[in-house]
């Protein structure tokens, strides 16, 4: 998990992960705890279960703060 998230790219943007299960899910959410806290990511990434949420999602702008 820790090397997939180090090596998914730099620039700020979205990821969304659509998964079907609740396996798929413990393992998308591990990623995006890494990938934020740990590694202090600069993706925001979401975690659904329709292509159609993710989609939305995607399409919304990213809010600076």
């Amino acid at each position: 998990m820790a090397n997939i998230a180090n090596n998914s790219g730099l620039s700020n943007n979205k990821l969304a992960i659509v998964v079907r299960s609740g396996i798929a899910f413990s393992f998308a959410k591990m990623y995006q705890v890494y990938r934020t806290r740990l590694l202090k990511g600069n993706k925001d990434i979401g975690i659904f279960n329709s292509h159609d949420e993710a989609l939305i999602w995607i399409n919304d702008p990213i809010v600076e703060n």
